[in-house]
């Protein structure tokens, strides 16, 4: 509604300069007069092109400047002529106020579209670089647990070696020196426990840390969105996670400048994946 006063505003204080340059000897250009024309004169366009433009196409153009000029000559107090030569600039700076005003939307949108892709771009570094280091990660720990199970089955598998037949007297001092060169097995690894919560700490809080929060972009519709877990998320969505075999879920409030703000929903526990053969 206030756009729409804003360009009756606009429209009316175009026409009055036209008529003052134009006409200012005769016409009657008070704003408050010329502000209820223009009003007219929208309206006006808006009827015509609903009940005449389906079927004449581009020659209701012809019907508005007819429309116009009636108008203005009707209410502004002009002759007819000079109606016709206020229509013609009247149209002709609605013209070029249409094509500079498309021009710096272009612009604008332009600008955004680069800002955004740099804040995408930027965020999908951040990304890859992250995923680079667990995986990193994952195959220096499987490659430690493997040199332990090797290590360990080494161990276990090699046989002591046999006592050779010595004097009787000898016997024991050399079985003491097989014994201590045999290298004891290595200890198997211990089998890693579950995070557990610290003390005091909320369920809620040691799920939400399982989340993984990448980098923010505009999305296609102006609106904030952000990486969790890989995928692109924006506010109102639903994400989930699992902790201690519960799946937690929130839902995104808003996103901006200090984070991510959650809203827990519920909990129940996780689905148990079937293996199949």
């Amino acid at each position: 509604m206030e756009l729409m006063i804003g360009e009756v505003f606009l429209k009316a204080a175009i026409l009055c300069g036209l008529l003052y340059f134009i006409a200012r000897h005769e016409a009657d250009y008070s704003f408050q007069k010329v502000a209820m024309v223009t009003a007219g004169l929208m309206l006006g366009s808006v009827l015509i092109d609903a009940a005449v433009k389906p079927h004449l196409g581009p020659w209701t153009a012809i019907i508005h400047v007819a429309f116009i000029a009636f108008m203005i000559m009707t209410f502004c107090w002009i002759t007819f002529w000079k109606s016709l030569v206020v229509v013609v600039v009247y149209v002709g700076v609605h013209f070029a106020l249409a094509l500079l005003g498309g021009m710096a939307l272009g612009y604008l949108h332009k600008e955004s579209s680069k800002s955004a892709g740099m804040v995408m771009m930027g965020a999908n570094e951040s990304e890859f670089k992250e995923m680079q280091s667990m995986i990193n990660d994952n195959a220096e720990r499987a490659m430690r647990q493997a040199g332990a199970g090797m290590e360990e089955a080494a161990g276990e598998a090699a046989p002591e070696p046999a006592a050779p037949a010595v004097e009787e007297d000898r016997a024991p001092a050399l079985a003491a020196r097989v014994a201590d060169a045999t290298p004891p097995p290595a200890p198997p690894e211990p089998a890693a426990e579950a995070a557990t919560p610290a003390a005091g700490e909320d369920e809620w809080v040691t799920a939400e840390k399982s989340l993984v929060v990448g980098g923010m972009a505009s999305g296609s519709r102006g609106a904030p969105t952000v990486f969790i877990n890989g995928q692109l998320r924006e506010a109102g969505d639903v994400i989930s996670a699992t902790s201690h075999d519960q799946l937690y879920r929130w839902r995104i409030l808003s996103i901006g400048d200090k984070g991510v703000r959650l809203k827990p929903i519920d909990k129940r526990p996780a689905p148990i994946a079937v293996q199949t053969p």
